[in-house]
């Protein structure tokens, strides 16, 4: 198999550096095709943590300085893991977040982050979106993306047509502030509590 650079229509991607590589090892084991890293890796302090986890899961750890070079378009990569496209769904009955035609790689890739970190597991991405697997969201989703379950509709109505969860809209023109809807949830809970009283 000759992997070339990324284009939206290949079959694989890439997860470039030794976190969200390792992270594709745990959490996504049975997409993995390989991994490659570049001579400057053996000294790194994860080229024993990722070479052991190849060796145990009889994946394929290849030594390509020049492989590394040709996909990276950074000089800072010891490792690219090379990984089979996979499916995936979000979860009803869980919490979403619903993303409006994200447009940049690195934003998506932080956004992925944060929400794993928050707990929040059901990504929705409403067309057209950014490709997830652009090699440049999984580095910057620091492999969040392997943990998380993702889906991209065609509309807002698609969506919720599906789920018919509330929704919350979040805009940078919007007339309240995040921090505000706290207390306007509470005067509607106690106007609410008045109504049912």
């Amino acid at each position: 198999m000759k992997i070339k650079r990324y284009i939206k229509k290949s079959n694989y991607s890439f997860s470039f550096g030794a976190f969200p590589t390792i992270e594709l090892l745990t959490y996504k084991l049975d997409s993995v095709l390989r991994v490659y890293y570049s001579p400057d890796a053996i000294n790194s302090k994860m080229f024993s943590t990722i070479a052991k986890m190849c060796s145990e899961n009889e994946v394929k750890f290849i030594e390509s300085n020049n492989t590394v070079s040709k996909l990276s378009p950074k000089e800072n990569v010891y490792f690219i893991g090379v990984f089979k496209k996979f499916d995936s769904r979000i979860l009803s009955g869980e919490n979403h977040l619903l993303l409006y035609q994200p447009s940049d790689t690195g934003n998506l890739g932080t956004i992925l982050r944060t929400c794993l970190g928050f707990g929040m597991n059901n990504i929705g991405i409403i067309n057209p979106g950014v490709d997830i697997f652009y090699p440049n969201v999984v580095r910057s989703s620091m492999g969040a993306l392997f943990r998380l379950n993702f889906e991209y509709f065609e509309n807002v109505e698609a969506y919720v047509r599906r789920f018919k969860n509330k929704l919350y809209l979040f805009d940078i023109k919007g007339v309240k502030y995040l921090h505000e809807l706290n207390s306007i949830t509470k005067d509607a809970q106690k106007a609410q509590s008045k109504i049912q009283a």
